[in-house]
């Protein structure tokens, strides 16, 4: 027999709160802010100038609960 297991993005507080609390992705929500307020205020400066693409890499975090655990 197969088992599946579940994970998401965020950790949301309904996690915990589910018989089976769910596994997930815990994301930088306030990194992922400051960078997109100061990209919008660099783009808004300057916007006459053509930006390349930028690329951001923020740390995240693995959250392991019961709902990807081995029984």
């Amino acid at each position: 027999m197969k088992k599946l297991g579940i994970i998401s993005f965020e950790d949301h507080d309904m996690f915990r709160l589910c018989p089976t609390s769910i596994s997930c992705v815990s994301l930088p929500l306030s990194e992922i802010s400051a960078k997109l307020m100061e990209t919008m205020l660099s783009l808004l400066e300057n916007r006459n100038e053509v930006k390349s693409f930028q690329k951001s890499i923020l740390k995240t975090e693995l959250i392991i609960r019961d709902s990807s655990l081995s029984k």
